[in-house]
């Protein structure tokens, strides 16, 4: 009898903790999304983060560089986007997805394994062009990650301006630096 009490107890103690993490996570979440739109981002127009309750400890922020009336065909996957997962409890930062920009009609031309395709990610058009792109990064404080997350977001950005010349964004006008 005693065995099941102390187990009811060990039970219920563990819910209280994770209820108090999944607390404490939301909070750093919603601050981190929160300075994010306080900040002046170039080229960025919508910022998306809601925390979700299904896997608590990661949580993703969408920040993209088109208006939601932009999008083609209103589908948000369409857009050109950067997509970043935060690890709450290694206390991480990584991209996790990007969209995708139409291959410019000279780099058809100049690079053979271009020359049957349609678009290319946003993070392929920045490393072809000497750009770097995040990898798994740890952070410690909501600043430092909102500190990493702009600066990943404008080295992408940055190299997608260039190689489009700007809104839409759709297609490329010039041929990338490397194959």
């Amino acid at each position: 009898m005693s065995a099941t009490i102390n187990m009811n107890q060990v039970i219920a103690d563990a819910m209280a903790k994770k209820s108090s993490n999944i607390e404490s996570w939301k909070a750093e979440f919603n601050n981190m999304v929160e300075s994010l739109k306080k900040a002046n981002i170039s080229h960025c127009e919508v910022i998306d983060g809601t925390f979700e309750e299904f896997y608590p400890s990661v949580q993703y922020i969408r920040l993209d560089a088109l208006k939601s009336e932009d999008w083609p065909n209103n589908i948000k996957q369409n857009s050109i986007y950067v997509t970043f997962k935060v690890n709450l409890i290694e206390k991480k930062i990584e991209l996790h997805s990007c969209g995708h920009v139409w291959i410019s009609d000279a780099d058809k031309e100049l690079y053979a394994k271009d020359k049957y395709l349609a678009m290319h990610s946003m993070t392929e058009i920045c490393k072809r062009n000497g750009g770097k792109v995040m990898r798994k990064s740890s952070y410690k404080s909501v600043e430092n990650a909102t500190e990493k997350i702009i600066k990943a977001y404008n080295a992408i950005m940055e190299e997608i301006v260039d190689y489009t010349e700007g809104y839409p964004y759709k297609q490329g006008v010039k041929a990338l630096k490397s194959a």
